[in-house]
């Protein structure tokens, strides 16, 4: 009798062992299945804070980047007043380089206008010495020419 029930349970019983071997191995996989879960949550709530983290820098980013096309917009206006305030000055410094320029001309008129008449006088006087006059008279021209030149230059950067 005993024999037919070891016989009979013998099987039953190792089937028994190897479903409680199976479950054990399952229950083991399974430990393996939560530690690895346990590490994906880790890592997912680490991966969110850096998210977070990387959202706030982003928004802070955004807002230095407003306030630098901001400022860049004040410069520009600052520049554009400058550079009209510079154009007034500049119209203001033309007037009068004109006007000094137009003074210079002048003077070098009247400076012309003065050597020629001493010219003449020296002419006048010296009638009677042919050599003195001949090379006072080519001095007196070289020196006509190079205020003539000068007044020339004069009128060509007034124009």
């Amino acid at each position: 009798v005993k024999m037919r029930l070891f016989r009979k349970w013998t099987p039953l019983r190792n089937s028994l062992q190897d479903q409680v071997k199976a479950a054990g191995e399952k229950n083991s996989e399974n430990g393996n299945f939560k530690q690895e879960l346990e590490n994906k949550d880790q890592e997912i709530k680490l991966l969110q804070e850096k998210l977070s983290s990387l959202e706030h820098i982003e928004s802070e980013k955004k807002s230095l980047e407003n306030q630098l096309n901001a400022l860049k917009a004040d410069h520009e206006i600052e520049i554009k007043t400058l550079q009209e305030k510079l154009g007034q000055k500049d119209s203001k410094s033309s007037e009068e380089e004109y006007n000094s320029d137009e003074n210079q001309l002048v003077q070098v008129n009247l400076n012309i206008i003065a050597s020629e008449d001493a010219e003449e006088d020296q002419f006048d006087r010296e009638e009677s010495n042919p050599n003195e006059l001949s090379e006072k008279n080519s001095k007196l021209k070289k020196k006509l020419i190079q205020e003539k030149k000068v007044a020339k230059k004069m009128k060509e950067q007034m124009n």
